[in-house]
């Protein structure tokens, strides 16, 4: 967000800056005007004890009325309590109001504990792949935030063209595991990276290898485009610290084109449909972030070039890649997908 407010020096610049604010108004007012919609349909369907079945928001929100209400009625009972009315009733009710809170409590601290389960449950859930790629981030990008100084990714593991060619080639690779630095905002993006990733893995339960062959071709053609366009045209001095976010741009595109026609709902605040989803997360970088899209523009365009070779069956699996998924251990992880697509 800081790159939003910065001050900008010329003219151009200024206009530029202008038209970002208008623009990230507008997001912010239609997101408003979204949500108290909302909450205007959920307190509708509450009152006329009616809630429609096609709507199960507005009973999440019908539920949490529910409970703020019981909430308010316990605070009512406790002052009431403490403002010292007489008689055994008053006692009654504190011992009711002691247990209930007992209650309470409980019950929020089982409902912690059963969102941890469940979440524990749905990465367990998670296809190899998909599960691999996140392990190996978290432990890269956590271990660097808490065993060292700087708490940064490590620049030893970031893609340099220049080390590879001197022998370094674990940077091909390493690279890809770098989604930004440990915090809420590497959260979300690890969350939003398992939602899709481990969906097109799913999909290709009966054929692993070809969920492989596209992540190694969006590694290939990203690890391949910075030196090329660098080389085209020096001014550009793209430099490739964010393959991870490439490749997250990468797999929203594939995805998108998978489930085209579909809608998305964006934060249950308004419907998309799938294939605009990838522009959507173009516009919000420009506007949001107030930075040149051109990481997700690489990823667009790449995720386009393989769902073309794809759909004309030009990427083939090689023996060895499809024997290695062959293998009993594999090939168990991936047959408990079957029930979900039948």
């Amino acid at each position: 967000m800081s790159g939003i407010f910065r001050i900008n020096r010329y003219p151009y610049q200024r206009r530029l800056f202008r038209w970002q604010q208008m623009g990230v108004l507008y997001v912010l007012a239609t997101c408003l005007m979204a949500f108290l919609a909302r909450q205007t349909a959920a307190l509708s369907s509450h009152t006329s004890h009616a809630p429609s079945s096609s709507r199960p928001t507005c009973r999440s929100l019908v539920g949490r009325t529910d409970d703020s209400r019981q909430r308010r009625s316990r605070l009512v009972q406790m002052m009431r309590v403490r403002g010292g009315a007489e008689g055994d009733s008053d006692f009654d009710a504190e011992d009711d109001f002691g247990d209930s809170l007992v209650e309470a409590d409980f019950e929020s601290d089982n409902s912690v504990q059963s969102k941890l389960l469940d979440l524990l449950k749905a990465f367990d859930r998670t296809p190899p792949i998909t599960k691999g790629y996140l392990l190996t981030s978290a432990f890269l990008t956590g271990g660097a935030y808490f065993l060292t100084a700087k708490k940064v990714f490590p620049r030893e593991l970031m893609y340099d063209w220049k080390k590879v060619l001197q022998g370094q080639i674990w940077r091909l690779m390493t690279g890809f595991f770098y989604i930004g630095d440990f915090g809420l905002s590497y959260l979300m993006t690890a969350q939003f990276i398992w939602t899709y990733m481990a969906n097109l893995e799913k999909l290709n339960y009966k054929h692993p290898e070809q969920f492989a062959i596209l992540l190694l071709f969006g590694m290939a053609c990203l690890t391949l485009a910075y030196p090329l366009l660098n080389a085209m045209d020096p001014t550009w001095a793209l430099v490739p610290e964010m393959l991870g976010h490439n490749l997250s741009s990468f797999i929203v595109y594939v995805w998108s084109r998978t489930h085209e026609g579909q809608d998305v709902n964006i934060m249950d605040l308004f419907q998309l449909r799938a294939e605009y989803l990838p522009w959507f997360f173009v516009m919000q970088t420009w506007l949001l972030e107030g930075q040149a899209p051109t990481f997700d523009l690489l990823g667009i365009a790449f995720g386009w070039l393989y769902h073309w070779l794809k759909s004309r069956h030009w990427l083939k699996s090689p023996p060895p890649l499809k024997d290695l998924f062959r293998q009993p251990v594999l090939k168990r992880q991936y047959e408990k997908y079957e029930k979900e697509f039948e």
